[in-house]
């Protein structure tokens, strides 16, 4: 068996400047909600660009987000409609991401809980390679420690896992 070694050197971010960064991004977020047709609203109503919720609740364990297609006859979307209060999670067109070529990616949220972590989840297909990177941030709006896990497989042989 093949094996080989790589180091990294990464040069660290300035620990304030990051702190700050995430209390914002994660206070930004918690106040956002879920707007028409999947899109993500901030708090003073303005979308989030290139972002929508593609399947699930806003803000919920195993809500999809991805990038907003460009046209819906590019994406192949059909219209659907959305739930209303107390009934079940409404699955947007565009949830199928990643099943197609081409299609865009998206990033699965496995924990929201701002006081305490916030993990994310992605998993990105490409050439016959499949790649799952996860994010886990402890204590979000002052980061104690940040998780970063990847591992990779191509069917045709051999696994990665960090």
């Amino acid at each position: 068996m093949a094996r080989f070694a790589h180091t990294v050197t990464v040069a660290a971010l300035d620990r304030g400047w990051f702190e700050e960064a995430a209390g914002a991004l994660v206070d930004l977020l918690d106040a956002s909600r879920e707007g028409p047709g999947g899109s993500v609203v901030l708090a003073d109503g303005r979308p989030v660009e290139g972002l929508r919720l593609l399947k699930g609740r806003h803000l919920r364990p195993g809500a999809r987000y991805g990038e907003v297609p460009a046209t819906p006859e590019e994406a192949g979307e059909v219209p659907v409609e959305h739930a209303g209060a107390g009934e079940a999670p409404v699955e947007h067109a565009g949830a199928g991401a990643g099943d197609s070529p081409g299609a865009p990616q998206a990033v699965v949220l496995r924990t929201w809980r701002p006081s305490h972590s916030v993990e994310v989840e992605s998993l990105v297909e490409e050439d016959g390679m499949s790649l799952k990177v996860g994010l886990r941030l402890s204590e979000p709006r002052r980061p104690r420690a940040v998780e970063l896990s990847l591992s990779g497989h191509k069917p045709g042989g051999g696994s990665l896992y960090r």
